[in-house]
């Protein structure tokens, strides 16, 4: 699990600043620093507690998002039921203007790595140049000790292809549109065999 970064490095210079961004290590600062802290500023940081999510995180192996698509559809047909998906996603809407080799990329697809471990991939937002947002989620697979889960990653398209940065695992996941409308995904990881699968477009509403 990791936290956000203060964007702010100046608030650090505040002790009741820092108190209420992350009072799970700040407690024990608070304590040092209570011959200096006013017993007003501490209960003024409790209260702003209440009202600020302190030390917030990820999802453990994901990514938080970046941007978002100005239009969008969130209803889904035909994805496998035992892949998660994050509760704020967003299933982007190309715009009218957009060059249709970039816009065809936008959706949801849905394939089985080796024919066995059900995954996704849904397209929140790409940038006229190629470049954007995806959600890739995957299910659990007892054979392969492969846990559940979802991480946002950025996507870069040239030609026909998609590629994903590397996960936190140091593996590689790129999709190949293919003459038939479905795309051809590669799963490739150092020292190990590739895996390969067929995704498909799925409906949203």
């Amino acid at each position: 699990m990791r936290e956000y970064q203060l964007r702010d490095k100046n608030l650090i210079k505040n002790p009741a600043v820092l108190f209420v961004l992350c009072p799970s290590v700040c407690l024990p600062a608070a304590k040092i620093l209570e011959g200096t802290m006013s017993i007003k500023v501490i209960a003024v940081s409790l209260v702003a507690l209440t009202m600020v999510g302190a030390c917030q995180t990820t999802p453990e192996g994901g990514k938080s998002g970046q941007y978002q698509a100005g239009a969008s559809s969130t209803k889904l047909s035909g994805l496998p039921a035992n892949v998660p998906l994050p509760g704020d996603l967003i299933v982007g809407v190309p715009a009218e203007a957009m060059n249709p080799e970039i816009a065809r990329w936008y959706g949801a697809w849905a394939g089985k790595w080796g024919g066995q471990l059900d995954s996704v991939v849904i397209v929140e937002q790409l940038d006229a140049d190629g470049t954007g947002q995806v959600v890739y989620a995957w299910a659990d697979h007892i054979p392969w000790n492969i846990t559940r889960g979802w991480t946002r990653e950025q996507a870069t398209i040239e030609g026909d292809t998609m590629t994903l940065d590397r996960f936190q695992n140091g593996a590689q996941a790129s999709f190949k549109f293919r003459g038939d409308g479905a795309l051809g995904g590669l799963y490739e990881r150092s020292g190990r065999s590739g895996s390969y699968a067929t995704f498909t477009r799925k409906d949203s509403e």
